[in-house]
């Protein structure tokens, strides 16, 4: 995902001129969290990555998406507004 952002600049995929963000990609495949699920997670009022960490459990495990998912939730919280 990292790759994706600095090679295209945007989290989103381009199709038919509509920019998207795959919800169903995994993004911490320790516990198998997608970024929808992340997503969720801050809809449900999760604001800091511990939030989401006690939520779904993503980045417990081995930690090698933590930065990935420090930024869904970074971006998820700004999306919201908060």
């Amino acid at each position: 995902m990292i790759a994706y952002f600095f090679r295209i600049g945007t989290l989103y995929s381009r199709k038919d001129g509509v920019y998207y963000m795959n919800m169903d990609k995994v993004v911490c495949h320790c516990m198998n969290i997608t970024n929808g699920m992340i997503k969720d997670s801050v809809e449900a009022g999760a604001k800091t990555l511990e939030d989401v960490q006690e939520q779904t459990g993503a980045t417990t495990v081995c930690g090698a998406c933590l930065e990935d998912v420090q930024r869904l939730v970074d971006f998820f919280v700004s999306e919201k507004g908060e």
